[in-house]
């Protein structure tokens, strides 16, 4: 008995929570399809806000790149397999290059999009920073004549 009356109290709520939602529904319009596939505002209704632009499918921190592949290379390396001196060029091209390919977003990765624009450049920061010394050979060439694998930034990325 008691379950029955229970049973009759939810359903008394049930009905009248049903009648207030859809008194409240009365009063709304609703957008109608037309032949075109378009719908049909009321004019009186507030423009809909604008589309965000989406961001670029694909943001490369080109500069990250170049620093983490020196970090890379001079972690994961040894001084038997890293031959230094060399050709700031072979150095690039034979040592940084592969580990800058290898990282996400390496594929399109260029040096002029780096705030260094120019190799020499880069190797003149890490030798500011005290990470490597760069010797010039000849005009406007340049070789990688040491690494210091105790730099602090070096230790730290391992």
């Amino acid at each position: 008995e008691e379950v029955e009356e229970e049973a009759g109290e939810v359903a008394g709520e049930e009905a009248r929570l049903q009648d207030e939602v859809m008194s409240g529904v009365e009063g709304l319009k609703v957008n109608s399809e037309t032949t075109e596939g378009k719908t049909e505002t009321n004019p009186d209704d507030p423009p809909p806000p604008p589309k965000p632009e989406p961001p670029p499918t694909e943001l490369i921190d080109h500069t990250g790149l170049l620093e983490e592949s020196l970090l890379n290379l001079v972690s994961f390396t040894t001084n038997k397999t890293l031959e230094i001196p060399q050709l700031a060029s072979t150095f690039y091209a034979n040592n940084l290059l592969p580990i800058i390919r290898s990282l996400p977003g390496g594929d399109t990765f260029e040096i002029k999009k780096t705030v260094w624009k120019k190799l020499l450049l880069f190797l003149e920061s890490q030798q500011y920073m005290k990470v490597a010394t760069v010797a010039e050979k000849g005009q406007n060439v340049s070789k990688v004549t040491s690494i210091d694998r105790s730099h602090p930034a070096i230790r730290a990325y391992k």
